[in-house]
């Protein structure tokens, strides 16, 4: 995800923060100021080898984000995102008190 957001985002930043909620929690969140996902591909972005069109030009086979999220199931979590197109995306790890 990390890797994601460097190649998508030209100008702008990249915030990687982490924090432990009330219910013990882990967040682990990765957003930036890049283009954005259009929202008809939200639905498929975790899938094995799906590209959104627009980065068909940038390197990568599109297995990272399946591989992020089979990883977060692995350890009961899940990932959130939130997307503004033009305008970033912001992926959160969700992991549980083990």
């Amino acid at each position: 995800m990390l890797d994601n957001a460097i190649k998508f985002t030209e100008r702008g930043g990249i915030t990687l923060s982490a924090s432990q909620k009330q219910d013990n929690r882990l967040n682990i969140t990765i957003a930036d100021r890049g283009i954005g996902i259009p929202a008809e591909h939200l639905p498929n972005i975790f899938d094995r080898f799906y590209r959104v069109d627009e980065s068909r030009t940038m390197p990568g086979a599109g297995l990272g984000l399946a591989i992020a999220l089979e990883i977060a199931h692995a350890h009961s979590g899940w990932i959130d995102v939130e997307r503004a197109v033009g305008n970033g995306t912001c992926f959160t790890i969700i992991l549980p008190e083990n």
